[in-house]
């Protein structure tokens, strides 16, 4: 098993961004993490995701972050949530402190986004963009029928709110 490396940090802005690099390779992998749920130093606790993370690295410099706001970065400002061009620039960051001009992507689930808007918008960065179970957007319009529909994304942020009693479970 490979060790996991130390954390560095990138400057965006005045915040630091939490980020790895691991093992070596004439490849630089850039991954966007699963969502903004599970922070990157939560990969050597799993062993299935630590075994996908070191095969991954076993053929290429794998660079790994915690966006703004999770994990071993610093805290969003009060009032401001995550965004996918935050993301984006946190990614940006990222390469422009360990001096990589431009990188593959890799993506799983909730990170495609971010991806795809940092391929659309920094191309000169991007040399490819990989995609595992990603999805260009999340709800519901008139040219994305199987999206999230207005009415339960609004019940949301309370779902996430509410209190759990003994037993209970949200709903």
């Amino acid at each position: 098993p490979m060790e996991v490396p130390e954390t560095r940090y990138a400057l965006r802005e005045g915040h630091h961004i939490g980020y790895q690099v691991w093992g070596e390779g004439p490849l630089d992998v850039l991954e966007f993490n699963s969502g903004l749920m599970i922070s990157i130093d939560e990969t050597s606790d799993e062993p299935s995701w630590l075994r996908y993370e070191e095969s991954l690295a076993s053929f290429c410099r794998l660079i790994r972050f915690d966006a703004l706001g999770l994990g071993l970065s610093d805290p969003l400002a009060t009032g401001v949530g995550p965004s996918i061009e935050a993301w984006a620039a946190d990614a940006v960051a990222v390469l422009d402190d360990i001096g990589v001009e431009q990188a593959d992507i890799v993506a799983p689930s909730g990170g495609s986004m971010p991806a795809v808007w940092l391929a659309a918008h920094h191309p000169q960065r991007v040399r490819s963009l990989v995609l595992i179970n990603g999805t260009a957007r999340v709800i519901r319009a008139d040219d994305y029928p199987i999206g999230i529909p207005d009415d339960i994304l609004a019940t949301i942020p309370s779902n996430i709110e509410s209190r759990r009693e003994s037993g209970d479970t949200p709903i």
